[in-house]
């Protein structure tokens, strides 16, 4: 029997990178401690995120859907016709397989825009699956590149306000407006995230990217 912190993972993978949920374990999962992002091809880069929620819902479901399946072949667990067994068996096995295949499946639309994060800042996990305070810390990272990259150590309002950035530097700039949503989502912001989108990539923006 185990017993002690097991991470569960992964979940939303991509590229080697994905999301992964450490629970307190007696023999199954029976509470989460916390989420984390792994970054396979940077391992010492792997940061918590907070308790991710879908994840652990798609763990808990799981696990009840498997118990289900097995206690149905326990003759005395239910004593109905076996043609409804065999029909609750069948129900129970299909949203088994939804939830391990299906669940967590990125859309080409998600695909696409986390591969342009990971381009630009080096890992695609996006803001939305990250807890305030993670998107804090690496808001402040992304905005130090960007200073790094003006020879700047003023902070990105003012960067923006008095146009000290160049046109190669606004795919940072969006993701870091992207992060600021995160952190306060209001309307302007999201008028940001989308505004340096269109400016970085000059074509129509996605539908992803649209109902953030």
């Amino acid at each position: 029997m185990v017993l002690g912190l097991v991470t569960i993972k992964p979940y939303k993978k991509l590229n080697k990178q994905y999301i992964g949920t450490q629970f307190f374990v007696l023999g199954i999962p029976l509470f989460p401690v916390n989420s984390y992002f792994f970054n396979d091809n940077l391992p010492l880069q792997n940061v918590e995120i907070g308790i991710h929620s879908a994840h652990v819902v798609k763990i808990y479901s799981t696990i009840f859907f498997l118990l289900f399946c097995l206690l149905l072949f326990i003759p005395e667990f239910i004593r109905i016709d076996v043609s409804y067994k065999v029909l609750m068996i069948l129900t129970a096995l299909a949203f088994l397989l939804i939830l391990l295949f299906k669940y967590d499946k990125t859309s080409d639309e998600e695909k696409d825009l986390r591969i342009k994060l990971e381009q630009i800042v080096g890992i695609n996990i996006l803001p939305k699956e990250i807890n305030v305070e993670t998107s804090i810390s690496l808001k402040n990272r992304f905005t130090k590149m960007l200073q790094a990259k003006l020879n700047t150590t003023k902070y990105i309002n003012e960067i923006l306000n008095e146009n000290l950035y160049e046109k190669e530097h606004l795919p940072l700039i969006f993701v870091i407006s992207f992060y600021e949503y995160r952190i306060n989502p209001s309307l302007k912001n999201k008028e940001k995230v989308i505004y340096f989108y269109n400016e970085a990539y000059a074509k129509e923006l996605s539908k992803f990217v649209l109902n953030l």
